[in-house]
């Protein structure tokens, strides 16, 4: 079973590695000179760091999101454009960058704070990255319609088990949407996108444990009754593994030169868009400013405390400042405090 990647909280909901789904670009080290130019004005660090009232929570992620993902594949598309040079020039020091790419790839939630996920995709929502899998005999299970009672069991540090009952004549829809349910207990979901083939989904922290230790018991019908049957879990293929071939010599090294280019690309696509998300957050981070010039909020406080100051005997004007102050927007206090 073929299974294509769909995570609704990327840039890019395609496969590093599908052929003709990635647009080509003329210059692929393009962004990375770009990027890199502008990375001594993005994001202003003094001022987040020292004038934290500026910014509110949510653009701050928003801020170390983006530069931790946008960091991470800069390298990786560093090591891939070596990588790439080395095996087009039978260069017998493509080895040397595999290595170094396959040690990057393996660190890559801990060097990316968990914003890219196993296909390259920049993940900048509340969601964690995803592994994308199939189920072996999937299919089987969805295509017969007798009733049954599935047992799931879930070992590794502790034991976890789930029931799915499918009803007689159940659709194949009906029995994924019974299966869900089961298999959502273990943080597992699957969905059709086009109606045929199945693709599950687990946060990437769950895999290890799902690849290794799902089983299955049935009652005869779609897995044997009286024992539990280990499920087989394939994840898709990622730009991981290609690598891991060049590493090991698994294929001709030419021969993945077009699978090179193909991830180089997807990078280079995810970089651009990294480059507009920054661009769309720098945006919104000078619309919160209220005072526009160096000096403005320290002239204003000035001229609100003189007026304070000389009013003290005066009823009315306190009473219009402690107005103004309980209606003021709260954007203009922070930026005013900040």
């Amino acid at each position: 079973m073929q299974v294509g990647l769909q995570s609704p909280n990327s840039f890019g909901t395609a496969s590093a590695l599908a052929r003709g789904q990635v647009s080509r670009t003329a210059n692929v080290g393009q962004v990375n000179a770009v990027a890199d130019s502008k990375l001594t004005n993005f994001p202003d660090s003094p001022f987040i760091s020292t004038q934290p009232l500026r910014y509110n929570v949510q653009l701050n992620e928003q801020l170390t999101s983006v530069q931790q993902a946008d960091n991470f594949l800069r390298k990786v598309e560093n090591h891939l454009l070596a990588l790439r040079q080395g095996v087009s020039t039978n260069n017998s020091q493509y080895q040397k960058h595999a290595d170094s790419l396959n040690t990057l790839l393996n660190n890559r939630n801990k060097l990316s704070g968990g914003t890219v996920d196993r296909q390259l995709n920049a993940i900048l929502g509340e969601k964690p990255p995803q592994v994308n899998f199939s189920l072996q005999g999937i299919n089987n299970v969805l295509q017969k319609s007798q009733q049954e009672t599935l047992i799931f069991s879930l070992a590794g540090q502790k034991r976890d088990i789930t029931a799915v009952t499918i009803k007689d004549d159940s659709s194949p829809q009906q029995i994924l949407r019974s299966l869900n349910l089961g298999l959502g207990r273990f943080g597992v979901q699957g969905r059709s996108p086009d109606g045929q083939q199945v693709v599950f989904s687990v946060n990437e922290s769950q895999w290890g444990r799902v690849s290794e230790h799902l089983s299955v018991r049935g009652e005869g019908q779609r897995y044997p009754d009286g024992v539990f049957y280990p499920v087989k879990t394939v994840a898709e293929v990622a730009p991981e593994d290609v690598i891991n071939k060049l590493k090991t010599n698994a294929v001709p090294a030419k021969s993945q030169l077009g699978d090179i280019q193909n991830i180089l690309e997807h990078v280079n696509g995810q970089r651009r868009q990294l480059m507009q998300h920054k661009d769309n957050v720098r945006s919104r981070i000078d619309g919160m400013a209220t005072f526009q010039n160096d000096g403005d909020a320290l002239q204003a406080s000035s001229l609100l405390a003189d007026k304070l100051s000389s009013g003290t005997q005066d009823y009315k004007t306190i009473t219009q400042a402690i107005a103004g102050q309980a209606n003021v927007r709260s954007l203009t206090v922070r930026n005013l405090l900040g």
